[in-house]
């Protein structure tokens, strides 16, 4: 029959899509005018069969010549693609939503633009089924064919690592994945839990980044850092004349300069002097500190640099930092912006 003749025919055509050319060229029926080189070529170059083809293809459902597929007719062409057996109402609900969701327009029918999205949808499904119904059985303690938000939770959990997802989590992944057949209920059908498995490494960690920066966010504390450079104390330099260069995000300031004689033996530049870097988040800023030593001619010498937290400075009100040949001693005060 004519009908026969097509499911045969669609069964190659789909296969087709997705399989070697060679196998194709040597199983199609020469009278069929669906299925030519074209569709070969298109399929060796990755892209989607030719428009002349996918348009004889849905000109043979399209029974009522309406232009769309309406869902019945797209179970019987989704049917006979499956050698015969039907697709459930929860697959033909999903297939049907994912070709509607190419044009953005959600009108329950399938127009010819979208004939091959709802062709890619529902052999995607069909070569994943039997591992997703074999994880669907395994936590699918009430046996209702559909996993609940708590057997979701032990599934994203044992994705996981054994480390339990948050309600949030889960609540994210059971809103993006439950919409995917176009119907919201709470739950999660075999074709969505395809998605949610999917979309769980993503979700996970984009909620852990999101949780980092809210802590960040939560501890965040501006204020105006004082500090003083009071003194240092070098070994290993003769005649130099140092000073000291702070610097904060876009703000910088140095001390004058210390004149320091000495026979090779040890330095101790006193400085007091101090100045006050406004600190935007004092929990992940670094102060940079840099001790130079000046010469009337040539480049300056740079001694020594050191990067502080912010947070260590802001919890103390005497600091010394180690830096190149000794140590240096700042007095710090910190003083928060009210909020």
């Amino acid at each position: 029959s004519t009908q026969s003749t097509w499911g045969h025919f669609l069964s190659v055509y789909f296969f087709s899509l997705f399989s070697p050319p060679f196998f194709f060229l040597s199983i199609l029926p020469s009278p069929m005018p669906i299925g030519s080189t074209a569709a070969v070529v298109a399929r060796l170059n990755n892209r989607r069969p030719s428009k002349p083809s996918l348009q004889s293809l849905f000109a043979n459902y399209d029974t009522d010549n309406t232009g769309t597929l309406s869902p019945q007719q797209l179970k019987t062409l989704l049917t006979d693609y499956n050698a015969g057996t039907p697709p459930t109402q929860d697959e033909l609900q999903w297939v049907l939503h994912q070709a509607d969701l190419t044009d953005g327009r959600i009108d329950g029918k399938v127009g010819k633009h979208e004939l091959f999205a709802a062709i890619k949808a529902w052999r995607t499904f069909k070569e994943d089924e039997p591992n997703i119904l074999k994880i669907l059985k395994q936590y699918d303690h009430s046996q209702s064919q559909h996993l609940n938000v708590e057997e979701l939770t032990a599934l994203l959990g044992d994705l996981n690592g054994g480390v339990a997802p948050t309600p949030k989590e889960v609540q994210m992944v059971l809103r993006a994945a439950d919409r995917k057949d176009g119907v919201e209920d709470g739950q999660l059908s075999s074709l969505e839990l395809k998605y949610a498995i999917s979309v769980w490494p993503r979700i996970h960690s984009e909620y852990q980044h999101s949780m980092q920066m809210e802590l960040q966010d939560k501890h965040r504390i501006p204020g105006d850092l004082r500090i003083m450079v009071l003194s240092a104390a070098l070994a290993g330099f003769s005649k130099s004349k140092l000073y000291v260069v702070l610097t904060l995000n876009d703000q910088s300031w140095r001390t004058s300069f210390c004149h320091i004689g000495s026979r090779l033996g040890s330095l101790k530049p006193v400085w007091n002097e101090g100045t006050v870097l406004h600190v935007a988040n004092a929990h992940c800023e670094l102060l940079l500190l840099q001790i130079y030593d000046h010469h009337f001619i040539g480049p300056e010498s740079l001694i020594s640099t050191s990067h502080i937290p912010v947070a260590d400075l802001v919890a103390t009100s005497e600091f010394t930092v180690p830096v190149a040949r000794g140590s240096l001693a700042l007095s710090v005060t910190f003083a928060p912006h009210p909020k």
